[in-house]
C-alpha cells in the first residue's frame, strides 16, 4: 500500500514539537458484545474428558460460552510462562492435538478445526478466571494479529475481530473474557493477553499487532467529536504503518473523519498500552491502536463490504516496517 501523495502534507509538522498527553479515557460503557450476526464460522472440535464424547463448537459459540461468571485470579509468573510456552509450542507444532492434555492440565481446552487449520485456546468451563480466548491459524502466511481487549466495554469490537479473523487470512486473534472494570487487559502486563503477545513475537517478531477499541463522540474534544477513527501506534511519533493506514482509511472514510494521533488529535492514542510496550520491546514498530466510533463500528459489524474496506486498509500493505534491531 503506497501513501497517497495528496495526503502527505497532513503529516508534515515536526513531531518533536508536539507534547500531547494521551490515555485510554472513559468510553461508552457496554456490558455485552453483539454476536447475533455470525460470519461463516468453522466447526471446531474438541474431545473433552468430561463426558468423553466429541463436542463441536463454532468460534462464535466459544466466544459466547466465555461470557460466564469468572473467578478472576491474578496469575503468577510461572503460570504466564507456562501459557506462553504452550502457545509457542502449539503454533510451531505439526500435531497441535498432541498438546491437548497439557493444555487441560493448565485449565484450558484446545479446540481445532482441521479443515481450516484454526486452533482455539479457551478456558475450561470449570476454570474460568478471566484469562481470555485465543485463536490462530497454523502455517499461516499472514502477518496480522487482531485483538479486542475490551469487547464488553467497546461494544461490537469482539464481533468485528471474530468476523475479520474468519473472513480473511489473519494469523491470530485474541479477546478478553471479563469486563475491563475487573481486569483491564490492555493495560495489564501480568495477564495472559500479554503472554500471548510475547509468544507470538517469539514465533515471528515482524508480525503486526492491531487492537480495535471504541469511543463515544459526544464525550470527546472538538477534534475527536466528528471523528470516525483515531489511528495511533501508541507513541507520540507515528511510524510508517500508522501513517499509511491512516491515509488508506482517509481514502475510504473521509479525510476529516480519520485522525492520526498525535498530529491531528491529542486524545485516545493508547500511549500506556501494555501490548504496544511488548511489541516495541522486541524492536518491532508494527503495533496499531485503532479507536472507532459507535456509528462506524455498527456499520463494520453489519456490512460485509464496509468491513472488507476497513480490513483492506489494514491488510493492504505490500510489507510492514522492518524491525529496528
Amino acid at each position: 500500500m503506497k501513501p497517497f501523495r495528496k495526503y502527505q502534507s497532513l503529516f508534515a509538522p515536526m513531531m518533536c514539537t508536539l507534547a500531547m498527553i494521551c490515555g485510554c479515557d472513559q468510553q461508552e460503557v457496554q456490558l455485552t458484545d453483539v454476536t447475533d450476526r455470525p460470519a461463516v464460522s468453522p466447526v471446531i472440535h474438541d474431545s473433552d474428558s468430561i463426558g468423553g464424547s466429541e463436542r463441536e463448537f463454532s468460534l462464535r459459540e466459544l466466544l459466547k460460552e466465555s461470557i460466564q461468571q469468572a473467578n478472576v485470579v491474578v496469575p503468577n509468573p510461572d503460570d504466564l510462562n507456562r501459557f506462553s510456552g504452550l502457545i509457542e509450542e502449539t503454533i510451531r507444532s505439526t500435531d497441535p492435538l498432541s498438546l491437548r492434555d497439557r493444555w487441560r492440565e493448565s485449565g484450558w481446552l484446545l479446540h481445532e478445526d482441521p479443515d481450516s487449520n484454526i486452533v482455539v485456546i479457551a478456558e475450561h468451563p470449570d476454570a474460568r478466571h478471566g484469562r481470555g480466548i485465543y485463536a490462530f491459524r497454523l502455517r499461516s502466511d499472514s502477518q496480522l494479529i487482531l485483538q479486542a481487549p475490551h469487547r464488553f466495554y467497546d461494544r461490537r469490537t469482539g464481533t468485528i475481530v471474530r468476523k475479520m479473523f474468519l473472513e480473511n487470512d489473519v494469523h491470530a486473534a485474541a479477546w478478553n473474557t471479563v469486563h475491563r472494570e475487573q481486569v483491564d487487559v490492555a493495560h495489564e502486563s501480568r495477564h495472559y493477553l500479554a503472554a500471548f503477545t510475547e509468544a507470538m513475537m517469539r514465533v515471528d517478531d515482524e508480525l503486526a499487532v492491531i487492537q480495535l477499541h471504541g469511543f463515544a463522540n459526544k464525550s470527546r474534544s472538538a477534534n475527536a467529536r466528528n471523528a470516525k477513527v483515531i489511528v495511533s501506534n501508541s507513541t507520540r511519533f507515528p511510524g510508517r504503518l500508522a501513517r499509511d493506514v491512516a491515509i488508506s482509511l482517509k481514502e475510504e472514510f473521509g479525510v476529516e473523519q480519520v485522525l492520526l494521533f498525535p498530529l491531528e488529535v491529542s486524545e485516545l492514542g493508547g500511549t500506556t498500552n501494555a501490548q504496544a510496550s511488548i511489541v516495541r520491546g522486541t524492536g518491532n514498530p508494527n503495533f496499531l491502536h485503532l479507536e472507532i466510533n459507535s456509528e462506524l463500528r455498527q456499520q463494520i459489524e453489519e456490512s460485509a463490504s464496509i468491513r472488507g474496506a476497513f480490513f483492506g486498509a489494514l491488510e493492504g500493505r505490500s510489507e510492514f516496517e522492518t524491525a529496528n534491531r
